[in-house]
């Protein structure tokens, strides 16, 4: 085959039809011929262009750059090489060729879109935020760019503000699945769990088989506890990729808490056999280690009991990553039918008795569960009982009515409150009590924050003085923990 300038337009014809075709790898070495007789521009775009279909990123920047030097005010050619920097991670580079492509085409929304990309990829989201606003001011419309804003607001956690984008987004273009998937995520980050549920299932109507659509919203139900519904999702997400590693994962985590052992390894091992990566290596094989996290039914025997006295659970805090023995879940129910209030209440503490020693006196069972009452939604309670659940292993020992806890730091900033005692449960009704694991009996016993001068009055006064205390102070059962010390 010879080429000529008589013949260049014909040959360069069965090229683009051979790209069009699929036939890229045939393309390219006519393109090549084409360009050893005239070293027309086009022929680089166009190979620039076949090798980023072909993954081919160095050899495709390679061609974009030889098109920037035949015909440097190309408005193209340095979106083209924007994107090849930004593919080969090389950040800093991609942002001045986008800038370059700026000073040629300043009304171009994508460039933008695109710098931002590169932006964020060097965690510099103000800069970012401010490139997705002009591309938003370029393309109003465009439902992909205002979704784009709503993930930057996220990560700078104007998270309400995101939300509100993600609306947006949504009405210009209902059927855009990706836009409910990132607006479940926000959602989920602000514990906002119901809401996330639908806006995961809206996305899931428009794509069934999103499969990180399915995965968030098994997590979605495994924060509130409901595991039926979690394995469900997961498993409709295991059918579509079946080595998915984080899939496998909170399949392992979920069969784990169940205390199904062996279909948690079953799911570890096929992670370790199919995914090498030292770090995921190390954390699978320390869950294989310590799993199950509960014992068989423990879970389910609690939540039941749990659902049935207390009411339903907005939220639970599910221990996975923990080396600590037992696991100590923190279960968050919401002001429902007859309680007014917040109830915290932990689940796996009783998992194993605690260290008892009857020679040191009193009745004392051997399986105890903690709860907080409280007049909103506290990240604090959740610290507190948590660090409560694990004293008596830790320190090889128990605690149990009247006991009492110091802490070295407050349950909040400014606060008097900075220790603990262990009173009854108050408002619960009997059956709450009348609760077994394998035939022992859990205790439940309420947690009160104390200041350090009402602790000292306790330890030198007696319990009943102090709560006489409490009681002429007018304090009830639900804890303010802004409040200031009785003494």
């Amino acid at each position: 085959m010879k080429i000529s300038n008589e013949n260049f337009d014909l040959y360069l014809n069965n090229a683009h039809k051979l790209q069009s075709d699929g036939e890229f790898e045939k393309a390219i070495d006519l393109y090549k011929k084409l360009a050893s007789v005239n070293e027309d521009p086009e022929l680089y775009k166009n190979l620039g262009q076949v090798y980023l279909i072909l993954g081919r990123v160095e050899e495709a920047l390679r061609n974009f750059k030889t098109l920037s030097k035949l015909d440097p005010n190309n408005k193209e050619v340095y979106f083209f090489l924007g994107n090849c920097y930004s593919m080969l991670k090389r950040y800093s580079e991609a942002i001045k060729a986008f800038e370059q492509a700026l000073e040629l085409d300043s009304n171009n929304a994508y460039i933008y879109d695109n710098m931002a990309n590169a932006w964020e990829e060097l965690k510099m989201y103000n800069s970012s935020l401010e490139c997705r606003q002009k591309a938003v001011t370029l393309k109003p419309d465009d439902s992909f760019i205002q979704c784009s804003v709503g993930n930057t607001l996220y990560k700078l956690d104007l998270k309400e503000e995101a939300i509100q984008v993600y609306k947006n987004s949504a009405c210009l273009d209902p059927k855009f699945a990706d836009v409910y998937y990132f607006m479940g995520n926000c959602l989920c980050s602000m514990e906002n769990y119901k809401e996330a549920i639908q806006s995961y299932s809206m996305a899931l109507d428009l794509d069934p088989n999103f499969i990180d659509t399915l995965n968030n919203l098994g997590n979605a139900y495994f924060d509130i506890g409901n595991l039926d519904e979690a394995l469900s999702h997961y498993l409709k997400a295991k059918e579509i990729d079946t080595n998915n590693p984080e899939v496998l994962n909170n399949l392992g985590d979920l069969y784990s808490v169940l205390g199904e052992t062996d279909e948690a390894l079953k799911y570890y091992d096929i992670i370790l056999d199919n995914y090498y990566d030292e770090l995921v290596e190390n954390v699978v094989k320390r869950k294989k280690e310590r799993c199950p996290i509960h014992p068989a039914g423990y879970v389910n025997a609690r939540d039941k009991h749990y659902r049935k006295f207390i009411g339903n659970f907005s939220r639970v805090l599910h221990t996975i990553a923990e080396d600590k023995r037992p696991f100590i879940d923190i279960y968050e129910i919401p002001p429902q039918k007859g309680r007014y209030f917040w109830t915290y209440i932990t689940s796996g503490m009783s998992d194993t008795a605690q260290n008892v020693d009857l020679e040191q006196g009193g009745k004392i069972t051997d399986r105890t569960e903690l709860i907080i009452y409280t007049n909103e939604k506290s990240i604090w309670a959740r610290k507190v009982l948590y660090n409560i659940a694990y004293y008596p292993f830790l320190h090889n020992t128990f605690v149990n009515y009247a006991s009492t806890i110091e802490f070295d730091f407050p349950f909040i900033e400014e606060s008097d409150l900075k220790n603990a005692i262990l009173l009854d449960t108050k408002v619960e009704e009997k059956g709450l009590h009348e609760f077994e694991l394998e035939g022992k009996k859990v205790n439940f016993l309420r947690v009160l924050p104390i200041s350090d001068n009402e602790l000292k009055y306790k330890e030198k006064n007696g319990l009943n003085s102090l709560l006489n205390k409490f009681s002429e102070a007018q304090m009830d059962f639900i804890v303010n923990i802004s409040r200031k010390s009785v003494l």
